[in-house]
């Protein structure tokens, strides 16, 4: 018997691609593979000398939480009216390999630590305005994907009025 060879590939339903420079018996994780299909090949010689190639059967390379979102802005309400505050944020550099489902917009009060307003925020909206109280506030954003949840996003502190 000869030595043997291994190829990884990434799975997709038009067909396979070869993962460039994978091709020992362990595949590097890497933040491109979290939440796909990945099988691998491997190649030998048998006694006869014949070529031999055996397929493993897809798996699956489990998704991770998204990194943290970027806080843009966050700002106080126009005055007279209403109180409120409103935060801006970026998405998550990386996403877990899987979708970013919302985001999670929590308003804590500065100096008590309590909670006034958490709102679920839709996947692809970057922007919440939030009526509160009025006092001084610190929003916290947080990405949420099918493996959880990212870190917090903290804002600067910000009066709502």
């Amino acid at each position: 018997m000869g030595a043997f060879s291994f190829q990884w590939e990434i799975v997709r339903d038009s067909g396979v691609t070869a993962i460039d420079g994978a091709t020992n018996r362990r595949l590097k994780m890497t933040r491109g593979l979290r939440g796909r299909q990945v099988q691998v090949v491997v190649s030998f010689t048998d006694a006869a000398a014949n070529q031999e190639r055996v397929v493993s059967d897809p798996m699956l390379v489990p998704a991770t939480v998204a990194s943290t979102p970027s806080i843009r802005k966050a700002s106080a309400g126009r005055p007279g009216g209403k109180a409120t505050a409103s935060v801006r944020w970026s998405a998550p550099r990386y996403a877990g390999g899987t979708a970013i489902t919302r985001y999670r917009v929590t308003a804590v009060e500065v100096g008590r630590g309590g909670v006034m307003r958490t709102r679920m925020v839709a996947a692809d909206k970057r922007m919440k305005s939030v009526r509160l109280p009025r006092g001084l506030y610190q929003f916290r954003v947080v990405a949420l994907n099918a493996a959880g949840e990212s870190r917090a996003a903290l804002s600067k502190a910000v009066r709502a009025r």
